[in-house]
């Protein structure tokens, strides 16, 4: 199931305050590996997206990818387990 509108809202507040940032209808990590578009962040629901993101970090790790592109995908997981945590 997509993200709803309320999860979005959640999300992008909580990645604007993790350092991300806006360019038109885009929001970049601090160091611009990664970008998401504030219609459609993501297909699926936020567990996915946190499943995927975390795997995400092991592929860079192992193939010894840049430190900005894991630091970038740290600070995603990171707001996705905000995301996921109960009020």
């Amino acid at each position: 199931m997509p993200l709803s509108d309320d999860e979005k809202q959640t999300l992008f507040g909580l990645l604007e305050g993790a350092g991300w940032s806006w360019r038109d209808d885009v929001i970049y990590t601090p160091n611009r590996s990664m970008w998401l578009t504030r219609q459609t962040p993501w297909m699926d629901d936020i567990v996915d997206f946190y499943e995927r993101m975390t795997l995400r970090i092991e592929r860079l790790r192992k193939n010894l990818i840049g430190d900005n592109a894991i630091s970038d995908t740290s600070s995603l997981v990171e707001v996705l387990v905000a995301t996921m945590q109960p009020d």
